[in-house]
């Protein structure tokens, strides 16, 4: 597709798997792409935790860029 990327997406499973991809287009998915982010989960009797690092650079922020959206789904 030669849509724009239009968001990055970031999953993680309460045991750890991660998986990544490009987000264009609204509909379309590129699951191909493949970055180096960390996290770490941690299991509770009521609950898991993650903590997530995901370097900036590989966001491909434009220079001088001030605000940028982020959202988190459970």
């Amino acid at each position: 597709s030669n849509t724009a990327i239009n968001g990055y997406f970031f999953a993680v499973t309460a045991a750890g798997v991660q998986t990544e991809g490009l987000l264009a287009g609204g509909d379309d998915e590129d699951r191909n792409w493949d970055n180096a982010w960390f996290v770490t989960t941690q299991m509770h009797t009521d609950r898991w935790t993650a903590e997530i690092a995901i370097p900036l650079r590989i966001l491909r922020i434009k220079e001088g860029q001030t605000t940028w959206g982020i959202n988190f789904i459970r």
